[in-house]
């Protein structure tokens, strides 16, 4: 390229560059860029890599004083992975190299182990860095050797040639700032991470001392010109995938491209910290998986296993049991007497079997056989036990029958006999005892019985009706078909209703 084409080249990009700062100072760029490098008299390389750096340093304090253009540099640069260039350090001379391309465009990557070899650059000149070899890696675990870029130990041209060793970086480490010196070339590289921890400067602490860093950013990869040492180098900076700063959580994986969370199992959210596990369900940290609690069950354990009505707890899934249902899983039925738990838990019970277990008999009297059937005792009967088959009368509670008058027999289905014309003309009153007010007089109230006129006995007329069996003492036990007074003597009424 002709340094008249470089040159104009230049102008326009510090253009845009000016298009960052006041209109005022357009003028003045372009002035002071023309006049110094025909005074220079740089050669192309030096004039390329002045404008690289300059533009890049220019670019960077720019977006570190406004955040706007920050995120359109996030844009504009490399918008497959967000690199951001450093100033080149060094001086002129050597081949371009670059680790840019080492996986492609689909992946952002960052050095995983730096090896560096110090050597001078010939005779009487300071120690440098000889060579440069990185080991890379990507976020998703592939790794890649980078080219060798220097010479090695071994082609070194001077027994100051020397291996700085490797600085190997852990998981999650990565290189947030690098120090250095460069003029002619690159004379010394000292890497710090985002742990505090810092490489063994390799090479001598000549040139003009340089910090490179972007804030927010890591390093990503090297480029630069080299020959039997580093000519130059520059930093390319990437933004950390935001899965990466806030790692994903519960098993799920970061796209390094996007840096968003693919998330697993029943997690979900931008870190997979989302859990759609119910009823007091937790996800796994390794797969999301759901890990069920009590009787619930399924993927995200909405599944409840809780039987005749129960509902699962919305914090351990335990179950909550309705009615006369129990146990873990409310499988335990409390019905009693061969009642059945119902779907909602109540009981559904048998027979004249009643109550909230069916443990109340329903018979109205008697008892309950074991199929709910009612056991009726003497003259009870019906589903219940609530028909009385006295048939004249009424039923005791123990279901004998209490007859009136001369009813008789279990179910006072027995008449009275009749009562002859001779006695009483046939109606039979019972005996009535009273005391009459006669001094001297005692008269026999035993029980009462049935009565028939004295007969062969003397009876004497009371006033106001009625008469009075005379007893003159002696046994009357014989005479059933009379009023039985014992063998007391006393007095007897008896009405003549003939």
């Amino acid at each position: 390229m002709h340094s008249s084409t470089i040159i104009a080249s230049i102008i326009v990009l510090v253009t845009i560059v000016a298009k960052h700062s006041s209109v005022a100072t357009h003028d003045s760029y372009l002035q002071a860029l023309r006049r110094r490098t025909h005074a220079y008299n740089y050669d192309k390389n030096q004039q390329r890599n002045m404008f690289l750096r300059r533009l890049a340093q220019q670019l960077v304090e720019d977006e570190d004083s406004d955040e706007s253009l920050r995120s359109a540099a996030w844009k504009r640069d490399d918008s497959a992975s967000g690199i951001i260039p450093s100033s080149v350090y060094g001086g002129a001379g050597g081949d371009p190299y670059t680790d840019a391309n080492i996986f492609g465009n689909s992946k952002i990557f960052v050095p995983k182990t730096i090896h560096m070899v110090q050597a001078k650059y010939f005779t009487g000149t300071s120690v440098g860095i000889g060579s440069l070899q990185t080991t890379y890696q990507t976020f998703d675990g592939t790794t890649a050797d980078g080219a060798q870029f220097g010479v090695g130990q071994n082609t070194a041209t001077s027994s100051d040639a020397k291996d700085c060793g490797s600085f190997n970086l852990n998981p999650n480490e990565y290189i947030v700032n690098v120090t250095g010196g460069a003029k002619a070339f690159v004379y010394w590289l000292q890497f710090t991470t985002n742990l505090g921890r810092q490489s063994q400067m390799c090479g001598t602490q000549d040139g003009d001392a340089f910090t490179a860093k972007v804030s927010g950013y890591v390093l990503s990869y090297f480029a630069g010109n080299a020959g039997k040492v580093l000519n130059t180098i520059q930093f390319y900076w990437v933004k950390l995938p935001a899965c990466l700063s806030t790692p994903c959580q519960n098993g799920g994986t970061c796209n390094t491209v996007d840096g968003s969370c693919t998330c697993k199992g029943q997690t979900s959210g931008p870190t997979c910290s989302t859990c759609g596990c119910q009823n007091g369900g937790t996800c796994s940290a390794t797969d999301g998986s759901c890990t069920c609690e009590g009787q619930t069950s399924g993927p995200t354990c909405s599944t409840c296993g809780c039987q005749n009505g129960g509902t699962c707890s919305a914090t351990d899934g335990s179950c909550t049991c309705e009615g006369q249902t129990s146990g873990p899983t409310c499988s335990t039925c409390g019905c009693e007497n061969g009642g059945t738990c119902n779907a909602d838990g109540s009981c559904a019970c048998k027979g004249n079997y009643g109550g909230p277990t069916c443990s109340d008999c329903g018979c109205a009297h008697g008892a309950c056989n074991t199929d709910g059937s009612c056991s009726c005792p003497g003259a009870w009967s019906g589903p219940t036990c609530s028909n009385c088959g006295c048939a004249h009368g009424t039923c005791n509670a123990d279901g004998s029958c209490k007859c009136p008058g001369a009813w008789n027999g279990p179910t006072c289905s027995n008449s009275p006999p009749p009562c002859s014309a001779a006695v009483c003309c046939g109606l039979c009153t019972p005996c009535t005892f009273s005391k009459p007010s006669i001094p001297g007089v005692s008269l026999y109230t035993g029980s009462t019985t049935y009565c028939a006129r004295g007969g062969d006995y003397p009876y004497t007329a009371m006033p106001g009706g009625g008469y009075f069996i005379i007893i003159n003492g002696g046994s009357i036990a014989t005479l059933a078909a009379h009023c039985d007074l014992g063998s007391s003597s006393g007095w007897a009424k008896m009405e003549d209703h003939c």
